[in-house]
């Protein structure tokens, strides 16, 4: 029996956006997202960081392109702007500083896991004693 999707003609586009078997799009390993803020914005976070691991397919290598000339665009940005003198000196954005403070605050208020307590019915009758 043939399955639906054989019959079905080939889509065409940017299928290679997805990645490769070694991938998912075109990212080998990375953080688990926190979602306080944007996913680029996240990511862009994550690649300034160095915690991202690109893949060398077509996807990493476009992505990897991607978030390094966003961070160029918003550096520039920042340097033209006498407002963000600031993030302009450590080559940063304020969208980028506060994309970091939300990911960082995140972690503090991850959810603890679950405690079970275990119901000991002797204790408490040596402790009623």
């Amino acid at each position: 029996m043939r399955r639906i999707s054989e019959s079905l003609p080939v889509t065409t586009g940017n299928h290679w956006a997805r990645g490769c078997p070694k991938c998912a799009n075109g990212i080998v390993s990375a953080p688990p997202l926190t979602r306080a803020c944007e996913l680029y914005l996240e990511r862009l976070v994550q690649a300034i960081d160095k915690q991202l691991v690109f893949c060398d397919c077509q996807a990493g290598t476009r992505y990897r392109a991607f978030l390094r000339n966003r961070s160029q665009i918003l550096i520039e940005e920042a340097r033209r702007d006498p407002r963000m003198v600031a993030q302009a000196g450590r080559a940063s954005h304020p969208d980028i500083e506060v994309a970091r403070e939300h990911i960082a605050g995140s972690y503090e208020f991850a959810p603890a896991p679950t405690m079970h307590f275990v119901h000991d019915v002797e204790a408490e009758r040596e402790v009623a004693g």
